[in-house]
């Protein structure tokens, strides 16, 4: 609640008492988050450094604490260190899928079938629920008013690379609805450069019943595997680490030998 001085002075006094690698992790976190949210949106220097500096040492005590390879990517990318961020947040994707959480209710079984559906993307691809059999898909809804799904986006991109083509696609569909140029101004503005389709007037959204009525709520994921199925709707209150560490296991329960492309 901004009493940030506090926050670490508590955490350090627990560094020095708790003794397993995970709760000094735990204690490190907490000590890299207050420098996060104290450095504001001014970003400054030595406030990012030191926050930088604690999110390290939190995933070296622990190496699958998604969360903290997630506020260290983040953290990076606001002082404008695009290789490391982007190797902190394939790490993020790593942990998370190897983070025992993540297998809670695994394996996700098949539910109902994909209706039928047609879309085109920023590019003028055509993707259909017939088209994208034969690999798994994530739909990940999202609208330019929506912070947590553009505080996702490193990650997602991240995703997006993580397996071949032919395993796996993701898809960002966007949810602005009143106007189609607000979505393209920021997908070139933020460099969007994996798929990525306006929902005119929400109707996947809408085909996949994600909500019982006409308020949205964002962001929302779609887990579909090779044949058609969904596996899992994911909503925003879902931890990213939860839901990218069950897309990949998922993936990988399908083709055990494959590895992350490079």
């Amino acid at each position: 609640m901004g009493h940030y001085e506090a926050s670490r002075e508590m955490a350090t006094v627990e560094l020095q008492l708790v003794t397993n690698n995970h709760a000094r992790a735990q204690a490190y976190y907490m000590i890299g988050s207050a420098w996060l949210r104290e450095a504001g949106a001014a970003s400054d220097k030595g406030k990012l450094q030191a926050a930088e500096k604690a999110f390290r040492e939190a995933v070296n005590l622990d190496p699958h604490y998604d969360s903290a390879f997630f506020n260290l990517g983040y953290t990076l990318l606001r002082q404008n260190e695009r290789e490391e961020s982007n190797a902190a947040f394939k790490e993020f994707i790593r942990a998370a899928a190897e983070n025992p959480e993540s297998g809670r209710g695994f394996p996700l079984s098949p539910k109902a079938h994909v209706a039928e559906f047609s879309i085109v993307d920023s590019k003028g691809r055509r993707f259909s629920s017939e088209s994208l059999r034969g690999r798994f898909v994530l739909l990940d809804f999202w609208a330019t008013w929506c912070p947590p799904c553009i505080r996702a986006f490193p990650a997602i991109r991240q995703l997006s690379q993580f397996f071949p083509e032919d395993q796996f696609l993701l898809l960002s569909v966007n949810e602005d609805v009143d106007s189609q140029e607000t979505w393209r101004q920021f997908s070139r503005a933020n460099e969007l450069d994996w798929i990525q389709v306006w929902d005119e007037n929400s109707k996947l959204y809408h085909a996949f019943g994600l909500t019982s009525g006409t308020n949205l709520s964002l962001p929302r994921y779609v887990l579909i595997d090779a044949d058609g199925f969904v596996r899992q709707i994911y909503s925003g209150t879902d931890q990213l680490g939860l839901v990218l560490g069950q897309v990949v296991r998922t993936v990988r329960s399908q083709y055990p030998s494959s590895r992350p492309v490079p």
